[in-house]
């Protein structure tokens, strides 16, 4: 479960933006993001992130690209054999200081008997300097999944 979990929260952290005019300013995510982040379910765990921005157009996040302001359709298959497939749909807040989003989608693998539906929503914003990150997971049926991580990332370069 710790796995789907963190595929999933993967997912749900590189995702699609809502559009903002050239004369709009808006954070930048920019850089390569590091530190501790606390899940309900399986404690504390160090994380590592690259996010590049373009304006408040487009993200490349942790190699994926997202253009601001349209939905995105992941699907992808880590090296344990998981299989996600989801939609994300990613905005900023009307004062462009922080993406809310949300997700609905399937992971798959081989050992369940069923696929497990799961909807996500997160949000991160810059605080004094560091990356603030929050996901909230909730399994859709199935298999019970109801986990929180937080997370506050120092900008390593």
């Amino acid at each position: 479960m710790k796995t789907y979990f963190s595929i999933c929260l993967l997912l749900l952290l590189g995702s699609g933006f809502s559009v903002a005019s050239e004369n709009e300013t808006c954070v930048n995510f920019t850089g390569h993001w590091s530190g501790q982040c606390t899940n309900n379910e399986s404690g504390t765990h160090y994380r590592e992130m690259t996010i590049e921005q373009t304006g408040c157009e487009s993200l490349l996040w942790d190699g994926d690209h997202f253009i601001i302001g349209q939905e995105t359709i992941i699907i992808k298959t880590d090296n344990n054999g998981i299989t996600i497939n989801g939609r994300v749909h990613t905005e900023w807040t009307p004062d462009k200081s922080q993406i809310n989003m949300k997700e609905k989608g399937t992971a798959s693998h081989p050992s369940l008997p069923t696929p497990l539906d799961y909807e996500g929503h997160a949000w991160i914003r810059i605080n004094d300097g560091k990356l603030a990150l929050v996901a909230l997971i909730t399994s859709l049926g199935g298999q019970p999944m109801n986990t929180k991580e937080e997370c506050l990332l120092d900008k390593a370069r």
